[in-house]
């Protein structure tokens, strides 16, 4: 959780930076400072250490921490290209709808499918052309169905001319009434709305998103 969250947020240079720190970090969690007749105190510069037998936390040597995945079952690392998905195309499909299984596409896949799952919110952000759309229509299209009959979802495309009026006209159109002032999907159901070129609204007079 501390590499997707903390270091999600860094770029290409500063995730080998938060690399070498958490490396760091994790390597002294694994050991202990033990005392010698030369070092009478811990925080002496003589103080020597000794590795923890049962500390699983160390990473591996290859790649960096992006590139692993904890496995549950094995309680060990494993590196996100084992669970990649190969790639299957049907006669049926759309040249705009396949997705090529890479690195970044099933490690972004998990993580967006476990924000979902624990019903949180999810922020996708990168340059243009890199399958943010395609990646998010895929999960609430054709993924959650296959998982959960639990969840509904609504697309929401915006634009330089998008108002926050016809944000929520679109969402409250998919809505059910409950009571006076209260709206929701049908009973025992979640929404999951996506929200596609966040910033393509202009700002407004009061700073709220057109």
């Amino acid at each position: 959780s501390l590499i997707w969250s903390v270091g999600s947020s860094s770029d290409a240079d500063g995730r080998n930076k938060f690399d070498t720190m958490l490396r760091n970090s994790t390597d002294m969690l694994g050991r202990k400072p033990i005392k010698t007749r030369d070092a009478p105190s811990s925080d002496s510069a003589d103080t020597q250490f000794v590795e923890l037998a049962d500390f699983k936390g160390h990473f591996p040597v290859q790649l960096t921490v992006f590139d692993w995945m904890v496995d549950k079952e094995k309680v060990q690392w494993r590196p996100w290209h084992d669970i990649m998905k190969r790639l299957q195309i049907s006669e049926k499909s759309q040249i705009h709808d396949i997705i090529v299984p890479t690195v970044d596409t099933t490690r972004y896949s998990f993580l967006l499918q476990q924000h979902i799952m624990k019903h949180q919110h999810a922020l996708f952000v990168g340059p243009t052309g890199t399958s943010k759309t395609v990646m998010m229509k895929d999960m609430v299209l054709r993924v959650l169905p296959q998982i959960s009959n639990q969840f509904l979802s609504l697309c929401v495309n915006l634009s330089a001319r998008t108002s926050a009026q016809q944000t929520q006209d679109i969402i409250d159109a998919k809505l059910e009434k409950r009571r006076k002032g209260v709206f929701g999907p049908p009973f025992g159901k979640r929404f999951v709305v996506v929200v596609d070129d966040l910033n393509m609204p202009a700002k407004e007079k009061r700073l709220a998103r057109k």
